[in-house]
């Protein structure tokens, strides 16, 4: 594991070195604040039961910033060494295909959990100014929920990322295969889907896993989901890895 490790720490500096990764920290900041503000004024104008923490994690906004941050965490991470011929050096140490894969995807992570951290701050700050008490319940459900989809995500992102040199491209793959996913998440609330098809399009919705975990309802269907889905992108991100290893 220490060979991952000294990857990880390569990889986890290289973003702070990355205007994009700058670009990236500051957009989520800017959207996840001013999410919080709209929700507050919308909450306060139209009086309701639902909490602004549950309102925030199952809003629009908190959708679109997964969306569009993620092909912006993962493009670099397998594409820039492809085309900038580090990956074939790599290749020329002791150093297992497993590892190099994992070192990056737990990069990935690390520094998209860092980017949602700050948002716990806007949270303290609505509950300190609050006129009345709120229940902070559902922050400990949504962020869960963000750990989990997150999983699934940069995994998905690996995989885009490891198909091309070119790190649009592999932006758009991975914008094109988690958006995909995320729209499918919608079919639970089609007209046609009842009964067990209906139980089925829950399972694989993450919408409906985020809508349960902010009420605390952890399902550990939900937990296997995430882990099988990202090991099996991860899989497949190694697979690529390994044909190329072969190619060179």
């Amino acid at each position: 594991m220490s060979k991952v490790w000294i990857l990880f720490r390569r990889e986890m500096t290289s973003f702070f070195y990355s205007p994009i990764a700058y670009s990236v920290m500051v957009g989520v900041l800017l959207m996840n604040g001013f999410s919080c503000v709209l929700l507050v004024r919308l909450l306060n104008d139209e009086p309701t039961n639902i909490s602004v923490f549950y309102a925030f994690f199952n809003s629009f906004f908190a959708w679109l910033t997964l969306v569009v941050m993620v092909p912006l965490i993962t493009m670099k991470l397998f594409a820039e060494e492809k085309k900038t011929g580090t990956y074939e050096s790599l290749m020329t140490t002791p150093l297992d295909n497993g590892h190099y894969v994992l070192a990056k995807f737990f990069a990935g992570y690390a520094f998209y959990l860092l980017l949602w951290a700050p948002t716990a701050v806007y949270f303290l700050l609505i509950k300190a100014f609050a006129a009345s008490p709120l229940d902070f319940a559902p922050v400990y459900g949504g962020f869960i929920g963000l750990a989990l989809i997150g999983m699934l995500a940069i995994s998905i992102g690996c995989f885009g990322s490891s198909l091309t040199a070119n790190q649009i491209t592999a932006a758009i793959t991975t914008f094109a295969l988690f958006g995909a996913m995320v729209l499918l998440s919608f079919l639970p609330i089609t007209p046609w889907a009842t009964g067990k098809i209906k139980d089925m399009f829950n399972y694989f919705s993450m919408i409906s896993h985020m809508d349960e975990l902010v009420l605390g309802m952890l399902d550990w269907r939900h937990v296997i989901f995430y882990v099988t889905t990202s090991i099996f992108f991860l899989f497949l991100t190694y697979k690529v890895v390994e044909s190329r290893q072969w190619k060179s």
